[in-house]
């Protein structure tokens, strides 16, 4: 299963401590505040109880979106303000 994070947290150094979160845990960047793995449902587990405790509750959304990998490799996104259009599988967010 490969899982996408995605953040609005309004206050800098919230967001900052969930980049690092991410990152200590290998999440692949695919936007600012997007991010892409393919660890279990456990793992999952526990990244967000980290990141649970750093959000404002009231201020700050997260979502969590489990993705199975046929749909992620038929996906395509913008590059370079619109001018290229690249697949998932091609840009390596998924092994």
């Amino acid at each position: 299963m490969i899982y996408m994070i995605s953040y609005d947290v309004s206050c800098a150094k919230r967001r900052a401590e969930i980049v690092d979160i991410l990152k200590s845990y290998q999440w692949s960047r695919v936007q600012k505040s997007v991010y892409f793995s393919t660890e279990d449902e456990k793992y999952i587990d526990t990244i967000l109880k980290k990141i649970e405790q750093i959000l404002n509750k009231k201020e700050d959304k997260l979502i969590v979106l489990p993705l199975c990998r046929d749909d992620i490799e038929k996906s395509f996104f913008l590059e370079c303000g619109g001018k290229r259009v690249v697949r998932m599988r091609e840009r390596s967010y998924i092994e």
